[in-house]
């Protein structure tokens, strides 16, 4: 079971499941969700893991690549999983910058029914 727990997030197609051990006293509120973003015609030269990683990190934690994403396979679309805390607020955009200029990068989120609606500028 420990290597489960380890191992997590585990991927089912488009879906992600996180567990975690249950130990007494553990609050069941839920306090952030995992979210899945795409970042559509993302420039190549923002497609190493250090970017990615803080792309993630100016909206939460980075929980996983997409598989195409990190195997930089399929460059139409960047695909993140990043756990947000419930009520922050995900912007539409980030601006990258780089040595040819500013970037304005659009961010899609995917709605899986978790309440993203009231998450969104």
């Amino acid at each position: 079971m420990i290597k489960v727990l380890d191992a997590a997030p585990w991927m089912f197609g488009r879906t992600t499941l996180h567990l975690k051990r249950w130990k007494p006293g553990v609050s069941l509120q839920i306090k952030e969700l995992p979210i899945w973003i795409s970042l559509p015609a993302l420039p190549v030269e923002f497609w190493e893991d250090e970017v990615l990683f803080g792309i993630a990190a100016s909206m939460g934690e980075l929980i996983s690549l997409e598989p195409a994403t990190k195997a930089r396979s399929r460059l139409v679309r960047a695909r993140l999983c990043v756990s947000m805390e419930v009520g922050a607020v995900l912007p539409k955009n980030i601006i990258l910058s780089s040595p040819t200029g500013r970037v304005v990068q659009n961010i899609i989120p995917e709605d899986h029914g978790f309440g993203l609606s009231q998450m969104l500028e």
